[in-house]
């Protein structure tokens, strides 16, 4: 975790990334679908709460490659 404390930065996926327009993709189509369609939808219905980490270097212009996870809390 000290990696990610020290060298990012949290957002909510549901606000800051989708409203953006960046999308998410990790390579697995389940888990981009998710995230690409699913995630609003959860945390709408409070079934999940999805957090998105972007690195330090590109907190305030996020590209496409500043992402170092994803993840969607129960």
């Amino acid at each position: 975790m000290g990696f990610l404390r020290n060298n990012c930065v949290i957002f909510s996926h549901a606000d800051e990334i989708t409203q953006q327009g960046l999308p998410f993709t990790c390579g697995d189509i389940e888990l981009d679908n998710f995230f690409h369609h699913d995630a609003i939808k959860y945390e709408r219905q409070l079934l999940g709460k999805s957090k998105t980490f972007v690195s330090e270097l590109f907190r305030y212009t996020l590209r496409k490659n500043s992402y170092i996870c994803a993840l969607n809390l129960y």
